[in-house]
């Protein structure tokens, strides 16, 4: 008979299952020893959670490889969906945008009873205000958004704030959370080196509806913030094309379920281990809205203009970076324009280390440009998935060396690549 430790592998690695639903499984009263052992192997992957549920106790997650391999799977592609959404033109990024934002506002609109209509939907994410008091909501959203994507904020409790206020058409200080109920938050999303982003990004949700911090719109301001935390790490604006409606309006029974079990047994793996295929399940939507946008794109092309290579694998089309060239400003300026979605001290340290045949770490990253490690560990990913880095695991470290560049870093949007960079691609 299998030991109970081995029990807790199947018990977890495979079906992730609570004391109650073992009992069921073996239809059993008396489990303390499989229990016991299953907790035995979980508490190898356990990793405390710097909140306390309302026992005083701290919450904790059970991060096993098989999980956090999944985590690391789903953010990369998050990371290839953004590089293919800037690839756009901006022609249909727009449209993108704009389509993600009414069809969010049309769920909004529905969960809570509004009966406002496409067109209405449409002409408030143009920005006209409408009579119908019934609007103000969506369109309250809707503005929120659009400054979002216009200035780029800092995620912290005054900005969940201003954005339940925001949402309610109310002052800040009347709508202001209880410290105890947001600070917990966001302790958990800065634990950078503790928890995968994902896991963080879903933590928002799970917090919201253990912790309820506002008493109107909780839900919706969840989502704008756990969509605001992505956009910060660097994902700009895709985020919010995300339908994550499942995670924070349409809860299943199975979610529900899953976060009253989080709470009663302070392990947030069963939240997690829900919540995650729902999120994978509007991951994919996204990437089947990327790839229409991409034959959008087509009509933008000119079949005239020959489509200029930037970055090939393994050196087949580019020449080798010079590093002892001093960085201009010029550079510096071709590659922002080129990838909008960069932001300067990134392009500063590609071009502060770009010499072919070296390795750089993470800790380099955080040193040059004074950053924490999470941002030092989102921007190198960027890099790599698109095209600056390869990524490469050295012991228990990623290490990164430039891949040789092509004549010029200035790609434009939505151009296609060469027959070379075909060809490297496929190498």
């Amino acid at each position: 008979m299998a030991s109970a430790f081995e029990k807790g592998i199947q018990f977890t690695d495979g079906q992730y299952l609570s004391k109650e639903e073992l009992q069921a499984h073996f239809n059993l009263d008396d489990v303390e020893s499989l229990w016991s052992g299953i907790q035995e192997y979980r508490s190898l992957f356990r990793e405390d959670l710097p909140a306390r549920s309302t026992s005083g106790l701290p919450y904790y997650v059970v991060l096993t490889r098989d999980l956090a391999l999944r985590l690391a799977r789903d953010e990369g592609r998050l990371y290839r969906a953004l590089v293919a959404s800037i690839r756009l033109h901006p022609a249909v990024i727009s449209r993108l945008r704009f389509s993600s934002l009414c069809s969010h506002l049309e769920l909004i609109s529905t969960y809570y009873d509004l009966g406002v209509t496409r067109p209405q939907i449409e002409a408030l994410v143009d920005g006209k205000p409408s009579d119908d008091l019934k609007t103000g909501l969506l369109f309250n959203f809707a503005k929120e958004v659009a400054q979002l994507w216009e200035e780029p904020t800092e995620v912290n409790p005054d900005f969940a704030d201003r954005i339940n206020a925001s949402l309610l058409n109310e002052e800040m200080d009347k709508v202001k959370a209880q410290p105890s109920r947001i600070q917990p938050l966001f302790r958990i999303l800065e634990s950078e080196e503790q928890l995968p982003l994902l896991m963080r990004f879903l933590l928002v949700f799970f917090w919201f509806s253990s912790a309820q911090p506002y008493e109107f719109y909780c839900e919706l301001t969840s989502a704008f913030l756990a969509e605001a935390y992505l956009a910060d790490k660097g994902f700009e604006f895709l985020p919010f094309c995300l339908n994550l409606s499942s995670l924070y309006l349409n809860k299943n029974q199975e979610l529900i379920k899953s976060t009253n079990l989080a709470i009663k047994t302070r392990d947030v793996t069963y939240y997690i281990r829900t919540a995650l295929p729902l999120f994978e399940e509007s991951l994919e939507q996204l990437e089947a809205d990327l790839e229409r946008a991409k034959r959008e794109n087509a009509a933008f092309i000119s079949p005239n203009r020959r489509p200029v290579p930037v970055l090939g694998r393994a050196g087949r089309l580019a020449r080798q970076a010079k590093p002892e060239e001093p960085v201009s400003d010029d550079r510096a300026n071709q590659l922002l324009q080129a990838y909008p979605v960069l932001r300067p001290f990134q392009v500063e340290f590609y071009l502060n280390h770009c010499r072919t045949g070296e390795f750089y770490t993470l800790r380099q990253f955080q040193e040059a440009e004074r950053v924490v490690y999470e941002t030092a560990r989102t921007s190198m990913e960027l890099l790599a998935n698109l095209g600056f880095y390869h990524k490469t695991k050295s012991g228990k470290k990623f290490t990164y060396t430039p891949i040789p560049r092509t004549q010029i870093e200035g790609k434009k949007a939505g151009e296609q690549p060469s027959e070379g960079e075909e060809e490297a691609k496929g190498a």
